[in-house]
């Protein structure tokens, strides 16, 4: 998003577009090598005929709730790894440093939960968006706020649409 940011900032529209779109249009350019200078030129020539639609800078909050999950992310992540470095050792003075710091990172995950949920709460949309995913049955509430940043598209594309989206479309394969 960062790059976006710049962008915008310096007046340049940008597209997001699904990769598997450019890759099936880049084959079917004849184009099957891949460089990032090849890469580069074919993305500037996809954007000159395809004209794809600008895309809407994210607003700052979700920009800013996107990232703080991004973080609780990692923070989860780190804590399954100590959490697993745990069950390797039996000597009390690593188990003790391990504790240690799984406390820590419970407690970072807690405070970047709290922000999440904050910066939500000030975001009317953003939260209409997070109550409505979790009347969902299985939905929570971190999925329903994942789903909120990483899908604005939801209730404006069709199903079958938001299917092929996010790769879960079947896709015929016959040859």
């Amino acid at each position: 998003v960062g790059i976006w940011v710049a962008l915008a900032d310096a007046g340049i529209a940008v597209a997001v577009c699904h990769p598997n779109r450019i890759r099936s249009w880049m084959q079917g350019q004849g184009q099957r090598a891949k460089t990032d200078g090849i890469d580069a030129t074919l993305l500037a020539r996809y954007g000159q005929r395809e004209q794809p639609s600008p895309t809407p800078l994210p607003r700052p909050t979700v920009r800013t709730v996107a990232a703080l999950l991004d973080r609780r992310q990692q923070l989860v992540k780190e804590q399954t790894a100590e959490a697993n470095r745990r069950q390797q050792t039996d000597l009390p003075v690593v188990q003790a440093s391990i504790d240690a710091l799984l406390t820590v990172l419970a407690t970072l995950i807690h405070d970047v939960d709290d922000q999440v949920w904050d910066q939500v709460q000030v975001d009317d949309e953003l939260r209409r968006t997070v109550e409505r995913l979790g009347t969902v049955p299985g939905i929570g509430r971190l999925t329903a706020m994942r789903l909120a940043v990483e899908l604005p598209e939801l209730g404006q594309v069709s199903a079958k649409q938001l299917a092929a989206l996010v790769g879960v479309a079947p896709v015929d394969r016959q040859r």
